[in-house]
């Protein structure tokens, strides 16, 4: 009886875990559908021109990747990179995190006003998924990654 008693807990256990898995992540968004839906959603202070993210990120093999940057006036910024796999992904997040550290030291030296929105910025990994964006409404941002991405 004991037994019988044990592996039904552990089966109840095992599905209760099963169920707080999580929600699921939309993979059929595009890195740049989803820049788009943040850079005409998200008020931005200045211009931003679409760039090549590889420029500034080493990318993993497979990875689709987007950005707009601003001209130089602020620190905002939107980066959205899908990888292949999980793995790429948090690789992926650890080198923004070096990026927008090395860019922090430069707005504390040239636009130190700029600090601010670089401290709130949006930084997430979601599945496959890493997203930037650097702006002065992060919950908006926040929001729109959310409904994009679930």
């Amino acid at each position: 009886m004991k037994r019988v008693c044990f592996l039904m807990m552990a089966f109840l256990l095992t599905l209760a875990l099963v169920g707080c898995g999580g929600s699921k992540v939309n993979n059929n968004v595009t890195a740049d559908g989803l820049v788009g839906a943040l850079y005409n959603t998200v008020k931005f202070d200045s211009e931003m021109k679409s760039v090549s993210v590889d420029n500034y990120l080493t990318l993993p093999e497979g990875a689709q990747a987007a950005g707009r940057m601003s001209n130089g006036t602020t620190a905002e910024e939107i980066i959205v990179v899908r990888c292949a796999n999980e793995n790429d992904a948090k690789t992926v997040k650890t080198g923004i995190e070096s990026f927008l550290a090395d860019q922090r030291v430069d707005m504390e030296r040239y636009q130190p006003q700029e600090v601010a929105r670089m401290d709130n910025a949006v930084l997430t990994q979601r599945g496959v998924y890493v997203v930037l964006c650097v702006s002065a409404d992060s919950e908006m941002a926040e929001k729109i990654i959310k409904e994009q991405l679930g």
